[in-house]
């Protein structure tokens, strides 16, 4: 059955593009009060820029036609980043402001969580995203075409970057209709499915976490792999364990969004008594020969074995800590402890994986 189509014979009515800023480095941080201190100065030249845009169509005569924008921008990338989309809305002459409502919370990478400064001027692919998330809901983001890693993909219930499941596509639990909250699962995948499984009752969340498992399951992505690298998944409709496969999918989904709160594994930490104690890093140094996490000069995680087996977007969970958190100034454990709950992580999921993988079927096209 295909994700999407207009016909709306489909699992979703709707999906929409992960988030892409094209200014990374301005309009997310860890530390809300920093990213602040990046924004307002990118929003003062941005501003400033029209301004004197402006200035220069009057003192000489001329009008927007006359002139080429990619020759006119001041290209300090200390200041700004120029993309093509952001000129175009410079050519509008359409100011902003800093409004502190536009910083939400984002999945920047795979578990790994950041502040975003989230308005239609900064942000170059805003998506809907943020329409989706002013109710609660769950998005569940793929890799979409032209990606260079094998098919992935992660459920969250924050803004989704572009760079989550490179390039992303989210297919949401739910979406807007004429102003109002409704499931995106379509009530003709609803009414097929309950007339085939002879289920009544089965209900839309059954066939949005079916649908997240299956994005799982190692025979789907192996028989497959050469599909998924040129086009949207189309979903195999496996009746007889239909159900069995949505319960997985739930599970699955209630680790991956609760992440940050979930029960920590106890990991063995060596401290170097010989150094001043200290939670700031530099940079995580991941040694997967021993399963060694070096913290930084005083703490040293040891992992259990198998902990990258589960990998989003190529890496696993704790491949994306060591990747991301670089130069960070910490009073507490808090990164400890986020280890230690993405241990947990990676290890049911793993358990989960394994039942899912045990599961032999071969694909039935709806």
């Amino acid at each position: 059955v295909a994700l999407y189509n207009k016909s709306g014979e489909s699992i979703f009515y709707s999906k929409t593009p992960g988030i892409k800023t094209d200014r990374d480095q301005w309009v997310h941080d860890f530390n809300i009060e920093k990213l602040s201190k990046k924004v307002k100065p990118l929003i003062e030249f941005y501003n400033s820029e029209i301004v004197r845009l402006q200035d220069y169509l009057i003192v000489n005569k001329l009008n927007k036609k006359n002139i080429k924008i990619e020759d006119f921008v001041n290209y300090d990338v200390n200041k700004i980043k120029w993309s093509r989309d952001l000129k175009r809305k410079m050519m509008t002459e359409k100011k902003t402001s800093f409004n502190e409502n536009c910083i939400v919370k984002s999945m920047f990478r795979p578990f790994v969580v950041k502040h975003l400064y989230y308005d239609n001027i900064l942000t170059d692919l805003p998506s809907n995203i943020g329409q989706l998330l002013k109710f609660p809901n769950n998005l569940i983001s793929i890799t979409g075409l032209g990606a260079q890693h094998s098919f992935s993909c992660l459920i969250s219930n924050l803004h989704i970057e572009h760079g989550t499941t490179t390039p992303s596509q989210i297919f949401p639990l739910f979406y807007v209709k004429n102003k109002k909250k409704e499931y995106n699962v379509t009530t003709w995948i609803l009414t097929k499915l309950r007339e085939e499984l002879q289920n009544e009752k089965l209900s839309y969340e059954q066939i949005f976490y079916y649908v997240y498992a299956i994005f799982h399951y190692e025979n789907f992505k192996q028989t497959f792999i050469e599909q998924l690298k040129q086009n949207e998944p189309r979903i195999p409709i496996l009746k007889e364990h239909f159900l069995k496969i949505s319960e997985i999918g739930r599970k699955l989904a209630e680790l991956h969004l609760n992440f940050d709160s979930i029960t920590e594994t106890d990991l063995k930490i060596v401290e170097n008594k010989e150094v001043e104690k200290h939670f700031n890093i530099r940079k995580l140094i991941l040694s997967k020969k021993d399963n060694i996490l070096f913290y930084n000069d005083y703490f040293s995680l040891y992992l259990p074995e198998d902990i990258h087996h589960y990998k989003v977007s190529g890496r696993s969970p704790i491949q994306w800590i060591a990747d991301q958190y670089v130069d960070i100034e910490i009073d507490n454990d808090q990164i400890i402890r986020l280890i230690k709950k993405l241990v947990t992580v990676s290890l049911e999921t793993n358990k989960l994986l394994k039942q899912l993988n045990e599961i032999k079927a071969s694909f039935i096209t709806a």
